[in-house]
């Protein structure tokens, strides 16, 4: 919706899956409805690099691989999206 909304989309991967999103865009199933955005990819964070906004999803075990990254980031409005089962820890 971001990217359909006009807004200019920043996809961040690692490994193999920076070559699928640079390949076949970002895939969603829903509903039996299939939808293929082709998004900006890039394969690190920058410490100067800013964003209006970042969503950060990955599996909860993911989280403390990124989060020094993320701190260390000047962008202001972080949103982690995900299951997480040890939140204060993470915290």
């Amino acid at each position: 919706m971001l990217v359909r909304g006009g807004n200019d989309v920043t996809a961040l991967a690692r490994g193999r899956r920076t070559e699928e999103l640079k390949r076949d865009g970002i895939v969603i199933l829903i509903q039996r409805k299939t939808t293929v955005d082709r998004t900006h990819v890039i394969e690190s964070l920058a410490e100067n690099d800013t964003y209006d906004l970042i969503f950060v999803v990955m599996k909860y075990t993911d989280f403390p691989a990124i989060l020094p990254i993320l701190a260390k980031n000047r962008s202001r409005n972080i949103l982690l999206v995900g299951n997480n089962t040890d939140a204060d820890q993470m915290e």
